[in-house]
């Protein structure tokens, strides 16, 4: 049978394996969220090249 000091310690293993789970998922969110930036930046900055270059093509055509 276990002894006191045994479980408690145990114990103490099984929540520093939440704490490394809740840390690693943090850490993935935070890299996901990072990456949608990075989408949304290039999504945007080729938007506005687009605009840029058919406002160029307006003028000429003008």
């Amino acid at each position: 049978m276990a002894s006191g000091g045994d479980r408690e310690l145990d114990a103490m293993y099984e929540e520093l394996e939440q704490l490394r789970i809740h840390n690693q998922r943090l850490r993935l969110e935070s890299e996901i969220s990072g990456l949608q930036l990075e989408m949304d930046y290039m999504d945007t900055g080729s938007t506005d090249r687009k605009r840029l270059s058919r406002g160029a093509g307006m003028k000429q055509e003008a």
